[in-house]
């Protein structure tokens, strides 16, 4: 069992799964994970892409990762900024950046922001116009609810914190990343996020991306409405649009999953 490895920066550490192999042609694949999940989201996808590196990220705040107390640590920019540390930490100048929820908002700030470090986007379940407003009041009822209740929820949560990376499969593992969440930081987490704008909804911003970038979108998912999918694939010049019934398609099968990505990456980005 591999354990993930870490890369100081920005005076916290920062966790990631190298899933190989480093020898081979084509830009690596980096991956982010969605909201208190972690790169083990990841796990059963990255031995199914041909011929790609795979590198998973977790952002500060989840996995192994530090976990900072204060929002003002949070934002996209500086979230873009953990993966590009990993990046560097690897030597890889340029990458295939994907995401999902969180992960996808983090890929689009990571284009912006350093767009010469990203050869291709896959974005899953991006939040634009027809998502925002309710994922904005579910997820700030959510920070609301952390901050008051921290004291007994961190009683619960610190027994999970201190277990190893165990032996299991994936969706145990990811079972016990929401377990081992640290109720202030998550609520830091969500509050400086919805503090920092993300560029996703300035058209002028999204015309800049000018990598081949692969839209999913679920269309059965009340909180990542399909239209926002739809919208992105439209707003990005050279983006194209899958569209699955809900997150559960791909992640019980993760060789369709698998195959939709890797059909993207030879055609797109060889």
């Amino acid at each position: 069992m591999n354990q993930p490895a870490t890369v100081a920066y920005d005076g916290i550490e920062i966790s990631y799964e190298d899933y190989g192999p480093a020898d081979v042609v084509g830009d690596p694949v980096v991956l982010i994970h969605g909201l208190f999940l972690s790169h083990h989201l990841f796990d059963r996808l990255a031995g199914r892409i041909d011929d790609r590196r795979v590198v998973a990220v977790d952002v500060r705040g989840h996995g192994q990762s530090s976990r900072p107390l204060e929002s003002y640590r949070y934002s996209w920019k500086i979230l873009a900024g953990d993966v590009i540390a990993v990046m560097d930490e690897l030597g890889i100048e340029r990458a295939v950046v994907g995401g999902l929820s969180l992960g996808a908002g983090v890929a689009l700030a990571l284009a912006h922001e350093y767009p010469d470090r990203v050869s291709g986007l896959i974005i899953e379940m991006p939040v634009l116009g027809q998502s925002e407003g309710f994922a904005r009041v579910m997820f700030g009822v959510l920070a609301t609810s952390l901050r008051i209740h921290s004291p007994w929820l961190s009683v619960l949560t610190r027994p999970f914190r201190a277990l190893p990376e165990m032996r299991g499969p994936s969706e145990l593992k990811l079972v016990l990343d929401v377990a081992r969440l640290q109720p202030i930081a998550g609520a830091a987490l969500i509050e400086g996020l919805s503090a920092a704008e993300l560029p996703i909804h300035d058209r002028n911003t999204l015309a800049l991306i000018d990598v081949p970038t692969l839209v999913i979108g679920h269309r059965l998912d009340p909180i990542h409405h399909v239209a926002d999918a739809v919208l992105l694939s439209e707003r990005i010049s050279d983006a194209e649009l899958v569209e699955v019934p809900h997150i559960a398609t791909f992640r019980l099968g993760p060789d369709r999953y698998a195959s939709v990505i890797g059909d993207f990456l030879r055609r797109r980005c060889p």
